[in-house]
């Protein structure tokens, strides 16, 4: 049986302009983690972050036909989000750091944000290529990478039906496949 295929976002803006509900549920699902992250790593509470994304979102949808380039949809939802927290930050008078022992002098959050940015995107990525997977490596993967604590290699066995020997070389296939799938080769 086909493993189902994680539609592109430019597949799902598509799919949301035809009114397509389930399109707008995967699209939000799928950049909740960097929208809400950004507001944070600005200095906003829990509350003000979950505004600022919604206000995101809101934009996200009203401007969807607009959208030049819907393969780039993570980089204009990190952009309007920036710009979304900085009104916050101004309309909340927070003070930013500055760093003045820096070469740039630049924002200290600027960076972080860059950072968390990119970390959200390689996990976005990879659990695209996850599911990419055959279901055998998808579990034996999602066991000894995402479980904690770590399971033994004889309960992996034991819930894959697989020798305990033959862990080690059917991860490293495992791998291999995923690694495939991340270049683009798989």
């Amino acid at each position: 049986m086909a493993e189902p295929r994680i539609p592109t976002d430019a597949e799902l803006v598509r799919r949301c302009l035809e009114g397509d509900g389930n399109a707008w549920d995967l699209l939000v699902e799928r950049y909740m983690r960097l929208v809400y992250s950004i507001p944070l790593s600005y200095g906003a509470s829990r509350e003000d972050a979950a505004d600022i994304s919604q206000e995101v979102f809101v934009r996200l949808f009203e401007n969807l036909g607009a959208l030049k380039d819907a393969s780039r949809l993570s980089a204009w939802l990190k952009t309007t989000t920036q710009r979304e927290s900085w009104k916050w930050m101004k309309k909340h008078a927070r003070e930013v750091s500055v760093d003045w022992d820096d070469d740039e002098s630049t924002v200290g959050v600027s960076h972080d944000v860059d950072e968390l940015t990119v970390k959200i995107e390689r996990y976005q990525a990879l659990r695209e290529a996850m599911a990419l997977l055959d279901e055998r490596c998808r579990r034996l993967l999602g066991m000894l990478f995402y479980r904690d604590p770590r399971p033994s290699y004889k309960e992996v066995a034991r819930e894959i039906g697989i020798p305990e020997g033959a862990i080690g070389p059917t991860r490293a296939r495992c791998l291999e496949k995923l690694k495939r799938i991340m270049e683009g080769r798989g």
